[in-house]
Order: structure tokens, then C-alpha cells, then sequence
């Protein structure tokens, strides 16, 4: 490999790493997890219990608008969720049509052709596995997802990088990483609340043992309830926020392209292990949603990534951000 790989490795790190664990949410209703009510009161309200309902098999419209690193776009598709092997249940993308990117009609003229790496990522998304309860297990067929997506826009014109991405998707390193962001949609959409039991203006703090690659590393975060949905019968809103602080990403992300590199085979220099000691690497992820407690059909949902990421003397700030909503109203089955 090139000596630049280390520094492209910690790009690659950051954002395939940069998911809510596929287990977040499944510890939250523990007795005795710390509480802190919004507000004092003598009868507080009991708590609510988030369950997963959606009726098999279900289609609903879906409107996605994302904005990453600046990078607009807005696109439909129809989310499929139907059963599949073992109890599960398969979750497909469907119809997939992107309608404007940054601002432009993409079939508009000179809106060019290529609405950017949005395009590439949902365009290739693999059928995710879920539990009947609402839980993310997996995915289904990765490795042609992964080799769709060398072949999209956002490597056609970069051999090089399809070359140094095509030496490390064999590996398990990266196939985990892949697992975890390949996912992020569903937690954000039902995983992070399945199972939840927290009322009305209540937060919960603590720490969990979320994956980062092959790893599980600690992480704070924080529930809400942040009460009901203004002119929405039956909706709440909750929240979730998980930050990984620098001392702890420093050794996420160095125990990361350590195991890369030697998944691919590439003994480090020590210089190269010198560069990685001088890295420092923080991200906090945030997710909402306006649900119902009973079923977790959400209207709206949102997903925000911040990602801090210096290398080399180089600062990279990335942000993400990504909003689903749902057209209950013209679903097909799922009640």
C-alpha cells in the first residue's frame, strides 16, 4: 500500500464507523438506570413503553431530504418490509428517485448528472435484517452492495480509490464498520426506541459499550422524552445523543487502522505510527423521532452526525444530517 493510506484510512474510518450501534437502545429500560425528570412534581407521569408494531408486510412512501458536508438532496422511495428467513424480517429500499439535488430539479438541464455521493450510498443499499421485535441484526448480500457501490458515481472517475477501497472491503475489520453504518437508517427510524421505557420529560444519562469496527468501545449518551407532538394525536417526540470524546476516539480510530492495515496485509512504519499518535477524532450523533409509543410508526425522523477528525495537520469537520418522512396515510398494509 501507498504511505498516504494511513490518512485515507482515517477518512474511511470516520465516516463507514460513524453509526449508532446496532445493540443502542437495548439496555435503556434497565431498573435502576439514573432519571432525571424535567420538571418536579408530585404525581409524575409513568413511564411510556416504546414497542415495535408494523404489520407484515408493509410499503409506505418515504420523502429523504440529506445534507452531507454541504451537499443537498431530496428523493422518494418506498420502504418494504417484508418477512424473511428465520422469524426476521427483510427491510427493503424500493423506487428509489432522486428529485433535487443541491437546490436543482436533477432532470432539469444542466443540473448535471451526477446528484453526488448520496446517490452512490442509497443506490446501493442492501436489504437490512431485523428482528420481530425491532431490532437491527444485519444485512443481507453486503459484498454486492459494497461492489455496486465501486461502480457508482462517487468512484467513476477515481481508480485509485476504487483500487485502495477494493483491497479493504475483504476485510473483517471493515465489513463490521460497513455492518454498523449500513443500519444507521433503521435505529434511527425504530432501533433506538424498541424496548425503551422513559415518561413524559424525563432524560436518561449513562454509558454504553457501542461497536466501532470489530470493537466495543464506551460511549455517553443521553435519552429524552420530550413530551407530545404539537397537533399530531398520539405522536411523541424522543431523542437520543451519543458522543465519543477525544481521548476515547483517539484510541477507537488507532486500534481501527491498525487492525486495517494489518487486514491488508501492511506492516506500519514508525512513522506511521507516529502520525497516528498525533490524530485526535470526536463525534456526537444525534437522533429524533416523532413516534407513536405503541407501534414506532414515526411521521418524521432525523439523524445528525458532527465528526471533528485531525490528521497530519489537516482538521476535517464532517456534517450529516438526514431526515425521513413517512406518508402513513398511502401506506400499504403495516396496521
Amino acid at each position: 500500500m501507498p504511505r498516504t493510506t494511513p490518512f485515507l484510512l482515517l477518512l474511511l474510518v470516520a465516516g463507514a464507523a460513524c453509526a449508532p450501534s446496532a445493540q443502542v437502545g437495548a439496555a435503556r429500560a434497565q431498573a435502576g438506570a439514573p432519571r432525571a425528570p424535567a420538571e418536579a412534581a408530585e404525581a409524575p407521569p409513568p413511564p411510556q413503553v416504546f414497542a415495535f408494531g408494523w404489520k407484515v408486510p408493509c410499503r409506505v412512501p418515504v420523502e429523504q431530504v440529506t445534507d452531507k458536508r454541504g451537499r443537498k438532496a431530496r428523493l422518494l422511495y418506498t420502504l418494504a418490509v417484508l418477512p424473511g428467513v428465520d422469524g426476521n424480517l427483510d427491510v427493503h429500499f424500493e423506487d428509489m428517485r432522486f428529485l433535487e439535488v443541491d437546490g436543482k430539479d436533477v432532470a432539469a438541464p444542466g443540473a448535471g448528472s451526477q446528484p453526488g455521493p448520496s446517490l452512490g450510498l442509497m443506490a446501493t443499499a442492501p436489504v437490512l435484517v431485523v428482528s420481530r421485535d425491532g431490532a437491527y441484526v444485519g444485512v443481507r448480500e453486503l459484498g454486492d452492495s459494497a461492489e455496486r457501490l465501486l461502480g457508482s458515481p462517487l468512484f467513476l472517475e477515481a481508480p485509485q480509490q476504487i483500487a485502495n477501497v477494493a483491497k479493504l472491503l475483504p476485510a473483517p475489520q471493515m465489513k463490521s464498520m460497513l455492518l454498523t453504518k449500513a443500519g444507521d437508517h433503521w435505529t434511527t427510524w425504530v432501533g433506538a426506541w424498541a424496548g425503551l421505557e422513559l415518561a413524559p420529560g424525563e432524560s436518561r444519562d449513562g454509558v454504553e459499550e457501542v461497536a466501532f469496527g470489530e470493537r466495543q468501545i464506551p460511549m455517553r449518551v443521553r435519552y429524552q422524552h420530550h413530551g407530545p407532538v404539537a397537533g399530531a394525536t398520539g405522536l411523541v417526540r424522543v431523542s437520543f445523543t451519543s458522543t465519543l470524546d477525544e481521548e476515547t476516539g483517539w484510541q477507537a480510530m488507532r486500534h481501527a487502522v491498525v487492525d486495517l492495515q494489518r487486514d491488508a496485509g501492511h506492516a506500519m512504519s514508525s512513522e506511521e505510527e507516529k502520525a497516528l499518535d498525533q490524530i485526535s477524532f470526536r463525534r456526537v450523533i444525534r437522533l429524533d423521532a416523532d413516534t407513536d409509543p405503541a407501534t414506532l410508526r414515526s411521521s418524521r425522523t432525523r439523524y445528525q452526525s458532527i465528526t471533528t477528525l485531525r490528521a497530519k495537520g489537516k482538521l476535517d469537520v464532517r456534517r450529516d444530517v438526514r431526515e425521513d418522512r413517512f406518508d402513513w396515510n398511502r401506506a400499504e398494509g403495516c396496521r
